[in-house]
């Protein structure tokens, strides 16, 4: 009944939140289809995890005698020493085949089946772990050392349901130690294109015409502090559009000096290269190219515009803005210097082999521009016999557009039936929070409701006992207090078990990721020494795991509380 129920309440969710769903993954999902095959194994592995669950109570109920049970005298059996030596033995093993996957073999598969492994070592031996959390009720209050020495006393319902919670838990902190960590990489990994907030448009076709009609679009929709048009150079008799080879379209590229050139580029000498030099070019000037991408569709980094485009890419070198002035270039990509001056090649026709080099004298600057290796002001490409087209255009904003701004500003483009690039510098999104916070309310309910139905349990076993103290005059809040913090020692000892459990799977996966991350870093140094560096960090979600320690049993002893009656029931113990 329960795994039918749960796979009925899943798909009336996704139905229900099926909005949020889309907006969360940026697309829409189209029809829904259900598919019987995974729905019946979903709902399979809960009845399995359920009769699971539910196999040790069932031999211990098993082995009672009749007349104690009914007469609450249930007794004491000795505990068998087989499941702690199979469950030790099971931790041992899972955590070897684990290491193992993510130090040796670098499989995911190999590091999940040891974490499984290890997690059922631990569900075998939580009837013991639960007996070492008994030792310290002696520096307990009273109400708390009889709510945990009634679990300890109890295992045969206080262990499953911790072996539930603590499950549920390390799931949890797996999935959500292993998004941290993945969200701080991508984060690292991050190259953005523009300055936060400022919105590029750029029209590579049509001689930029329209730019005028773009630019009212922006102007009308996006709150526009300021606007710095951009332009490129055309070479030739034709003005083609950009990216363009045919006949009779010309091109201009900037050159780097042989002398800057990275020693790793020549393909026979870096043959001869040791692993040690390949590392020491890693950190040469030469061999680190800029991996940003320009937020304008430019060819080859190069772009026209004046001190405004300096603004607007965050450059507050007074330098740069003084070459600029004085018809130099600005050089943002150190390799392209050649002693002080840019050489440029320009092919009048690209379907030609003639072209001739010119030279124009350069300022270089220190400063990130995304992406933009070279600047000059159009005196300086008119100089050089160069035609200026216009481009595009950097605006920066007040404030950061909305969504719905920028639909409405695609949608005023689109209507435009122009070819143009709309991009807005948001800067490093991430979901991430979303991901741990929902993992983190599963855990708990999780952990509530196995919590719950061991402290049901236990009250339901704790009657008579709960009978006497009203008799002899304990406060009606006893009843209360006993149940909330015998919900709470069960979510505590499941909580802090799975939180230990979660960690191993999740570090171990990192170390694959690690792996195979340097495999693909040695093969790309052949090719880009600047390339070897390798970011897999590993880390700790201190708020999910905050609110799994802390709010999560906090909240189970309360709700327990809450919902258990106080008043008081005298009646009369059951005589052996």
């Amino acid at each position: 009944m329960a795994a039918v129920t749960g796979t009925v309440l899943g798909l009336v969710l996704t139905l229900v939140l099926r909005t949020r769903l889309e907006e969360y993954a940026g697309s829409r999902f189209g029809g829904i289809v259900l598919r019987p095959a995974e729905l019946l194994g979903a709902a399979g592995l809960a009845v399995l995890t359920g009769l699971i669950a539910a196999i040790v109570p069932a031999v211990n109920a098993s082995r009672q005698n009749v007349l104690s049970a009914l007469t609450g005298r249930r007794g004491t059996r000795k505990a068998t020493r087989l499941l702690p030596v199979a469950g030790i033995v099971a931790v041992c093993l899972g955590a070897v085949i684990a290491v193992h996957g993510s130090v040796r073999s670098g499989s995911a598969y190999v590091v999940a089946g040891g974490s499984a492994i290890a997690e059922l070592g631990l569900v075998a031996l939580t009837p013991l772990i639960v007996g070492g959390f008994g030792r310290l009720g002696r520096w307990l209050a009273l109400a708390p050392r009889l709510a945990l020495r009634d679990a300890v006393r109890h295992r045969g319902r206080t262990a499953p349901a911790v072996a539930a919670v603590m499950a549920a838990v390390a799931g949890t902190v797996a999935i959500a130690t292993y998004s941290a960590s993945r969200h701080q990489q991508d984060q690292d990994a991050y190259i953005p294109r523009a300055p936060r907030g400022v919105l590029a448009i750029s029209l590579p076709s049509r001689e930029g015409r329209d730019l005028a009609a773009v630019r009212d679009s922006v102007e009308g929709v996006v709150p526009v502090r300021e606007q710095a048009e951009v332009f490129r150079p055309s070479a030739g008799d034709r003005i083609c559009d950009a990216y363009t080879s045919q006949p009779g379209c010309g091109s201009v590229e900037p050159l780097r000096p042989a002398a800057n050139d990275c020693p790793a580029t020549d393909p026979d000498a870096a043959r001869e290269f040791s692993p040690s030099r390949f590392q020491a070019l890693a950190n040469d000037w030469r061999c680190k190219g800029d991996p940003a991408t320009s937020a304008i569709v430019v060819e080859q980094g190069l772009v026209i515009g004046g001190p405004k485009v300096l603004q607007a890419l965050g450059v507050k070198d007074p330098a740069a803005r003084q070459a600029l002035d004085h018809g130099k270039a600005v050089l943002f990509d150190r390799s392209l210097n050649s002693h002080g001056s840019l050489e440029l090649r320009v092919t009048p026709d690209q379907s030609k082999t003639a072209n001739t080099v010119k030279k124009l004298p350069a300022q270089v600057s220190s400063a990130r521009a995304y992406g933009v290796k070279v600047l000059m002001s159009e005196r300086a490409a008119e100089s050089l016999g160069l035609k200026v087209v216009p481009l595009g255009a950097y605006f920066t904003t007040s404030r950061m557009p909305s969504a719905g701004e920028q639909q409405e500003l695609k949608h005023d483009v689109t209507k435009l039936g122009i070819d143009a690039h709309v991009y807005l510098e948001r800067g490093y999104t991430s979901r991430n929070s979303l991901i741990q916070a929902a993992l983190a309310v599963f855990a708990g309910l999780v952990t509530i409701g196995a919590a719950g139905v061991a402290t049901g349990l236990a009250q339901a076993d704790a009657e008579a006992d709960l009978r006497t103290l009203a008799a002899v005059g304990a406060p009606s809040r006893i009843r209360r207090t006993l149940s909330g913090l015998q919900c709470g020692a069960i979510a505590v000892m499941g909580v802090l078990l799975g939180t230990a459990a979660g960690i191993l799977p999740a570090v171990a996966l990192r170390r694959v990721d690690r792996q195979q991350a340097l495999a693909i870093a040695r093969q790309a140094a052949i090719d880009s020494p600047g390339a070897v560096h390798v970011n897999v960090p590993v880390v700790v979600p201190w708020m999910t795991l905050g609110m799994l320690l802390v709010l999560v049993p906090l909240g189970a002893t309360l709700l327990a509380a809450l919902i258990t009656r106080s008043h008081r029931t005298l009646g009369r113990r059951a005589e052996a």
